[in-house]
């Protein structure tokens, strides 16, 4: 990728970074926090307080497939879930990557 194009993809996944972020608090009540991630992209996630009926539980699912990856952590406290969003397109090798 080009330098502008990382640029434009970056402003893209911070875009979308902030788009799910609102769902989440929607959903949620929590206000979630956008950080880098560990792969260079951007990571969102939020605190799950108390537990969610089925339909909340999918429709939070949704809100997280919208990342390319999410899911899960559960710390000593609190519990959270996560969305990642690529900021680099894959290389035609690293098709499945994650």
């Amino acid at each position: 990728m080009t330098e502008d194009s990382v640029r434009r993809r970056l402003a893209e996944a911070r875009a979308e970074a902030r788009e799910i972020a609102k769902a989440l608090y929607l959903l949620t009540g929590q206000r979630p926090s956008v950080t880098r991630a560990d792969s260079g992209g951007l990571k969102v996630s939020v605190r799950v307080v108390g537990s969610y009926d089925e339909a909340l539980t999918v429709a939070l699912i949704r809100v997280l497939e919208r990342g390319d990856r999410y899911g899960h952590r559960k710390a000593e406290r609190w519990e959270y879930v996560w969305t990642e969003i690529r900021v680099q397109a894959l290389d035609s090798g690293d098709e499945g990557a994650a």
